[in-house]
This record gives structure tokens, C-alpha cells and sequence, in this order.
């Protein structure tokens, strides 16, 4: 009877090898015809540790070439699923050298998928299959601010002063950058055709360029406290009808003698210079030196004098400013406007 129920089980062994050998074949046919092979693009999304910044990473998307069942390559490759699919990866602290810098082998099971789904595909080439990562650790830092002005008022005006309010700010960057930074500046004001004094807020310079190894560099936006500041810039000169009055001391004391004036002239010290009021343009007036300046005494009014031979005389006399040639200036007063003149005749 056991023999009876055994033998269908372990009879015909080679018709049944036959079949099994079959039914291999198709199911590997079958599974050829339900799978697929595609390129697929995939951001990559690089994860650091809170205090610190991503700088710069030499890929921001990855070519994977994947195969696996047609229902799932399907799903992936649809824009749907695109959107939502990355490659994850965390940078910690201790993975990165001395620049800041660390490279990575990029890896299909960062992909952010279930592990039923990474488990059905295999992966092919990876393009890039190495990237550079460079991070930094954030730091916070007051900076002083700097107005930054581009080119200058027209001719006949100067730039007088150029300040911030408040003259720091306090700024939040990676460390590499700030370690280095002494200032911060305001964005461009530009001069060109300025005549009057300025006052505003202006956004500071956020954006800036942080050198990296290997001739790279990140683009940097810092954060700061306030945002903006308000910029005072002094701007004087002259303008069309504008006089003003500028007070020269020093201004030395000449003797004008007539031709065949026979007496030898002496000025005391406190006569020799004077004090001289003018005024005119804000720009001639600025260029104007005490140097520049000459009072004269005439004495053309003492040709008709007479001192004795061994004995002087002394006078009250007038005195009258010369001003250089081509300046559109006034003198306004003199001080004193008369002066001491000594007339000595040696006999």
C-alpha cells in the first residue's frame, strides 16, 4: 500500500526534471519581460549639524542608472515621484579635514526610499560617483560698518565725511569667513553728479565670496543684525551764487617804497602781520593759503616827510590787501587795518 502512494511521487524523475527545467526558463523570460532599466536624475540632499553651514558641494544632482520591476521604474520615473525623490546624506563635524572640505562616494542607499523598494532595484553606473563637500561652523561677530561710495562729486565739491548709524552691526556667517572680516560694507552709493549732502538707509552688503581650496569659492549670504543702517554723507562745495567768508591770520605786512625814497623803514613785530577777513566761492576760498595772501603798506604818503639826520619818526599808516591774480575773492576788513611804520635817517 506505502509503496503504491510512493511511487507517483518519485516516478518519471526525468519528465519531471524536464518541467521543472521549463518552468525555470519562463519564469526568467517573464521576469526579463517585467523589468526595465532607466537613467534617472536625482538632487542630492546633504544634511549638516545644527551650528553649521553648507558652503559648497561640487554636484547638486546625480545620474543613477537603475533596473528593477517595471511597475516600480515606472513610478520613479514619473515627474510625480521626481519631485520627491533625493539622495540624503548627514556631513558630520569629524568627517571634514582642515579646509572645512570632505569627499564622498556617492551611495544608491542614500536614496529616500522604502527598504521594500531599494531591495527590488540594482544600480549601474553613478555619475558623478564622487563629490567635494565644504561646511563650515556658524559664528556670530560685531563688525564695524563701511560706507561704501563709488566715484565723486563734480568738480568745486568734496566729499567732507561719510558715516553709518549704528557704526557696528552684528553678523552671523561660517567661521572661515568672519575669522577674516574686520568690516562690513553698505551696498554701492554712488557719487557721480552729487552736489548735496545724503542722507538714508542702505541695505549692507550681504552677498559676498568666501575662497575655498582648489581655486573654488561659496557664495555666502550672511545674516545681520539690523539689516540695514542709516548713512550720512557730507558733501560741500560751491553752488551758483554761494559766498562765504574765511578768516587768514598771519598775513605778513610788505613795505611798497617809492623810487628814491631816502629814509630806511622799520616795522615792528606786532605790526608785521595781520589778520584778513574774505570772502568768495567755498571753493576758491578752500584753496586760499595765509601764504597766498600779501597786505601792503604805500608809503608814498611819507615821500614829503622830514626826519633829521640821526633821528626817526614814527607813523600811523594804512594799510591795503593784494590777493592773487584769477580769484574771484574780497577782502571784507583788515585787522589791524593800520600799522606802525619807523622812518630812520642815519644822516
Amino acid at each position: 500500500m506505502l509503496k503504491k502512494l510512493i511511487k507517483p511521487l518519485f516516478g518519471h524523475w526525468r519528465l519531471k526534471g524536464i518541467a521543472l527545467l521549463i518552468a525555470v526558463l519562463l519564469w526568467g523570460y517573464a521576469d526579463a519581460r517585467v523589468r526595465r532599466e532607466a537613467d534617472i536624475e536625482v538632487p542630492l540632499a546633504l544634511e549638516v549639524p545644527k551650528g553649521y553651514v553648507l558652503l559648497y558641494q561640487t554636484a547638486e544632482k546625480v545620474w543613477l542608472h537603475v533596473r528593477g520591476p517595471e511597475e516600480l521604474i515606472t513610478r520613479l520615473s514619473s515627474r510625480a515621484d521626481l519631485t520627491r525623490l533625493r539622495l540624503v546624506h548627514a556631513i558630520e563635524p569629524s568627517m571634514l579635514d582642515e579646509a572645512g572640505r570632505v569627499e564622498l562616494k556617492v551611495r544608491p542607499n542614500w536614496l529616500n526610499l522604502q527598504d521594500r523598494d531599494l531591495a527590488q532595484l540594482s544600480f549601474g553606473s553613478i555619475q558623478p560617483a564622487f563629490i567635494s563637500v565644504y561646511a563650515s561652523r556658524l559664528e556670530t561677530k560685531e563688525l564695524e560698518v563701511k560706507v561704501q561710495t563709488v566715484g565723486e562729486p563734480p568738480q568745486g565739491f568734496t566729499l567732507e565725511r561719510a558715516r553709518s548709524i549704528p557704526s557696528k552691526v552684528t553678523v552671523s556667517g561660517p567661521a572661515r569667513l568672519l575669522e577674516n572680516m574686520r568690516q562690513i560694507m553698505t551696498q554701492e552709493i554712488f557719487l557721480y553728479g552729487q552736489r548735496d549732502s545724503i542722507q538714508r538707509d542702505v541695505e549692507l552688503a550681504r552677498e559676498v565670496k568666501l575662497p575655498l581650496a582648489e581655486g573654488r569659492e561659496a557664495d555666502v549670504t550672511l545674516e545681520v543684525t539690523p539689516p540695514q543702517v542709516s548713512v550720512e554723507i557730507a558733501i560741500t562745495g560751491e553752488r551758483e551764487g554761494q559766498i562765504e567768508r574765511k578768516t587768514f591770520t598771519g598775513v605778513p605786512v610788505r613795505v611798497l617804497r617809492p623810487p628814491g625814497f631816502p629814509y630806511a623803514v622799520e616795522i615792528p613785530p606786532e605790526s608785521a602781520t595781520v589778520t584778513a577777513i574774505v570772502s568768495g566761492p567755498p571753493d576758491s576760498l578752500r584753496r586760499l593759503r595765509s601764504a597766498d595772501l600779501t597786505v601792503l603798506v604805500d608809503l608814498q604818503s611819507l615821500v614829503d616827510s622830514k626826519v633829521e639826520p640821526g633821528q626817526s619818526a614814527t607813523f600811523k599808516e594804512t594799510v591795503r590787501p593784494a590777493l592773487p591774480p584769477g580769484k574771484d575773492l574780497t577782502v571784507d576788513r583788515l585787522e589791524p587795518d593800520t600799522v606802525t611804520v619807523t622812518l630812520k635817517n642815519p644822516g
